[in-house]
């Protein structure tokens, strides 16, 4: 079994290339995308979503241009996407390419359709004419039939014509110059990034999905923990640090009330504790979660984890919206599932399963996923039994649906 959810929690321990990216007010979020680059916010923001993934050396290289698997990559994650079958339909991106589930989802819903010869040719890079039909494709603008373009490069018999003009309609972009789109140039990274960012916060939140939410609350987090990483370890190794406030204004955007002061305190003390700053992050593993509340000023949800580094548990988070800006206010409410047990039905227990058993972190070129998964019983314990088979071996295991604690039998 990848037991990928000790893994991953386990390298953010260890691993400075999965530790949140360093900023403040005077710095980077990356070493080579300074705060007045104009693609800075956008920069921050999907990665704080984790819908872009810097490359291995935690360059960002915004000049870069975007292929079509990269893009895709990222319409999907910030769309909060997830595919229902296992058929992307192109002869090009198998089951087995680690991004194979953002394919499909994108190719389930029609958004991206590849072409006539049935392939999506993902390392092909993608021009911003292909980039203004994913992205109105994917948040659904309406294309008008008649209308004019302020740009001379692009006739409105042109195909892209009505996507571009969506685009500008919706003021995702004003083109390259007041009177150029640059319809075949190629997209580089900081182009799409603020191509994206701009279309989600445009979208209201009424509108997020269930994965938008948790991405949404787990931004913010991240953003705030960012700056707070970067000062615990601005001054190492001589391991100095300066006074929380000195920087305290800055996480005010992120932070606010008895969360403000919970940092200023944790702060202060051991790093055993500033950690739990730097690495609380809402994330879906495959568990049921609560959206308890959900509204343009406030959103409150309830996560679950499972066994992993520590107790299964259950978490309850709340940001608020101040004058446009998302921020957490109250103090997380933590609970084991032994005092609020998960009670997960045959059903639950089997998504958790897919989930926990398909190596979708792996930066291999090849990836194990389910293909098949079959209820065996419940035993005299009242665990689940499973037969899970993957493309790579057959496991048998029992879990605990009040913690959703795995054993292989």
């Amino acid at each position: 079994m990848k037991k990928w959810f000790l893994v991953v929690m386990a390298l953010m321990l260890i691993s400075p290339t999965l530790l949140p990216a360093k900023a403040d007010a005077a710095a980077a979020v990356f070493d080579d995308v300074s705060p007045k680059h104009r693609a800075y916010e956008a920069v921050w923001s999907l990665d704080s979503k984790r819908v872009f993934e810097p490359d291995e050396d935690e360059m960002i290289r915004p000049g870069k241009y975007v292929t079509r698997m990269e893009a895709a990559v990222m319409l999907s994650r910030i769309l909060g996407l997830e595919r229902k079958t296992n058929h992307a339909g192109f002869r090009d991106v198998t089951v087995l390419n680690k991004n194979y589930d953002e394919v499909a989802a994108l190719a389930e819903r029609k958004i991206l359709q590849g072409f006539t010869d049935r392939t999506m040719r993902p390392n092909d890079i993608l021009t911003r004419a292909q980039m203004a039909k994913l992205i109105v494709d994917a948040f659904g603008y309406e294309q008008k039939t008649s209308f004019t373009l302020p740009f001379k490069d692009v006739k409105t018999s042109n195909w892209a014509a009505p996507y571009i003009e969506a685009l500008v309609r919706h003021k995702v972009t004003a083109g390259t110059t007041t009177t150029t789109f640059s319809p075949d140039k190629k997209l580089t990274r900081a182009e799409l990034m603020m191509f994206l960012d701009r279309a989600h916060k445009a979208k209201p939140v009424s509108a997020y999905n269930d994965q938008e939410i948790l991405s949404l609350i787990r931004e913010v987090q991240n953003k705030a923990s960012s700056i707070i990483y970067h000062y615990l370890y601005v001054n190492e190794p001589n391991g100095s640090r300066p006074a929380f406030s000195t920087f305290k204004q800055e996480l005010t955007p992120f932070a606010e009330g008895k969360m403000l002061s919970m940092m200023e305190e944790y702060y202060k003390v051991t790093c055993t504790y500033c950690d739990w700053i730097v690495y609380s992050e809402v994330y879906n593993w495959g568990l049921p979660y609560e959206i308890i509340e959900r509204s343009n000023g406030r959103i409150t949800v309830k996560v679950r984890y499972p066994a992993g580094m520590d107790e299964a548990a259950s978490e309850t988070w709340t940001i608020v919206k101040r004058n446009g800006q998302w921020k957490m206010s109250e103090l997380p409410k933590y609970t084991t599932a032994y005092d609020d047990p998960f009670n997960l039905t045959v059903a639950e227990a089997e998504k958790y399963l897919i989930s926990a058993y398909e190596d979708i972190y792996s930066y291999e070129k090849y990836r194990e996923y389910v293909q098949n998964i079959s209820y065996m019983k419940t035993d005299k314990k009242g665990h689940y039994e499973f037969l899970i088979e993957t493309n790579v071996d057959d496991y048998y295991v029992s879990i605990d649906p009040k913690t959703a604690t795995l054993e292989e039998l």
